[in-house]
């Protein structure tokens, strides 16, 4: 059941992200401050030390009070642990609404965006979970003046 669960969450993530339509800028106009943008969870595999509780990585990404500038608060929570901190987006793109997508390595979301008529994802912020450490970390820089 919860292999379905999951199935059905990461077909939903990936409907919605080829979804997404180029008025990034003309929504991002209308987010108040706190508003969660995107957000994301998948349940923690249980170990042989602890097979009673169902734990989740799970990541939002929210407007901050200067959305203006790019600026986004990162709620994350992985098992008992949780932690809310701020990235930016680069600089000539602050209003581009950033996307959430599962990284390549367990227990990692990839924070990015994708450029008005072009259906790249570029990768720009990574939040990753492992040995109960919580890691955030802009892993590419981008130009755009």
């Amino acid at each position: 059941m919860r292999t379905y669960v999951c199935f059905i969450i990461i077909m939903f993530t990936v409907y919605y992200c080829s979804c997404n339509s180029n008025n990034n800028i003309s929504k991002l106009k209308s987010v108040m401050p706190g508003t969660v943008i995107d957000k994301m969870e998948m349940p923690v595999l249980k170990t042989e030390e602890d097979k009673l509780n169902d734990f989740i990585f799970s990541i939002a990404v929210s407007a901050d009070s200067q959305i203006d500038k790019g600026i986004y608060d990162v709620t994350v929570q992985y098992k008992a642990f949780s932690t809310t901190e701020k990235f930016t987006m680069p600089k000539g793109i602050e209003q581009i609404i950033p996307e959430i997508r599962i990284g390549a390595k367990p227990y990692t979301y990839i924070i990015g965006f994708v450029m008005d008529k072009d259906t790249t994802f570029n990768e720009y912020f990574e939040v990753s979970a492992a040995d109960n450490n919580l890691k955030m970390q802009y892993i590419k820089a981008y130009t755009f003046q």
